[in-house]
């Protein structure tokens, strides 16, 4: 357990220090950071685990009943479980300080489903959400990065956005709508005559027109979700890198800690250039050079 080095605030202060301060957590922005991004994760894959994975746009599952599509799809969501709870587990400080085995244990872990979940994404980027060129675009971008959270949120904004606007249309499959109203042909010929050839044999690969609108009928649902998700993966890698940004400028001190262990252990290790060693600034950019103090000399 950790302790801060100032006496509370305020009463709030001290209650919230006897939830943080077990956790290892020293600094109550540091325990809301991690309870956000971390934990919101962990509720988010729990929610999807409670519904048994039914939370797909309408439509969207019918690409995945077979061959390598299936797969992908499959691989894809086999690793979130263990996914969410080994990132959120490892980085708590309690365990990060006092147990380093568990954690490069889970870290280890974490890389291996991380690689398992790019390959089936990437298997998939075809057909994800309509599988336009800016989305299997942003799979191979995302597959470094992570921001599935903010993309949800953002593709159902912009689909009820697009809903009140009106006018916006795309282009769907005959067999995808037939999949969405369980094989009704008379139902979906009602709604878009133009499966009748899809019916009929004479066109296998018949696409029609649907309105996006959240308010309608599924197909249409699933249309606007579909595309606002192109735009929406775009801007919450934006905010995501934006919000990076702005952390690492509001805590230089915390930088300079960490700068102070590297150069610790790279001492330790008995590399060359202590505290330079690797990507730094100073080696690769325009930085002056890390110069040790007596006080980084010290044990951290």
């Amino acid at each position: 357990m950790v302790t801060s080095g100032h006496p509370p605030a305020n009463g709030f202060v001290a209650a919230a220090r006897r939830v943080y301060n077990p956790l290892g957590f020293a600094k109550g922005y540091n325990f809301i950071l991690w309870f956000i991004f971390d934990l919101a994760f962990v509720g988010f894959v729990l929610a999807r685990l409670i519904n048994g994975g039914n939370s797909a746009a309408p439509g969207e599952c019918y690409y995945y009943e077979e061959g390598h599509y299936k797969i992908g799809m499959m691989l894809h969501l086999s690793q979130y479980f263990p996914q969410a709870f080994l990132p959120s587990f490892s980085s708590c400080p309690a365990i990060r300080h006092n147990c380093i085995l568990v954690h490069r244990i889970c870290g280890y872990l974490a890389i291996i489903l991380v690689l398992i979940g790019i390959a089936g994404a990437l298997m998939v980027a075809r057909i994800a959400f309509g599988g336009g060129l800016a989305i299997q675009t942003f799979v191979g971008f995302l597959v470094i990065m992570a921001s599935i959270i903010t993309t949800r949120i953002i593709m159902i904004i912009a689909a009820l956005v697009i809903s009140s606007v009106g006018d916006y249309y795309t282009a769907r499959a005959c067999a995808q709508i037939t999949y969405i109203y369980h094989g009704n042909q008379e139902k979906v010929t009602r709604l878009y005559p133009d499966c009748a050839a899809f019916f009929n044999g004479s066109s296998l690969s018949q696409n029609v027109v649907v309105n996006e609108n959240m308010n309608c009928q599924r197909e249409q649902v699933g249309a606007a979700l579909g595309e606002g998700f192109g735009a929406a993966v775009w801007l919450a890698f934006a905010l995501h890198a934006i919000g990076v940004e702005i952390y690492l400028q509001m805590t230089p001190a915390e930088s300079q800690r960490l700068r102070k262990v590297s150069y610790q252990r790279q001492l330790e290790a008995g590399f060359l250039h202590p505290g330079s060693a690797g990507l730094t600034s100073d080696r690769w950019g325009d930085a002056p050079p890390y110069e040790p103090d007596a006080t980084d000399r010290e044990a951290p």
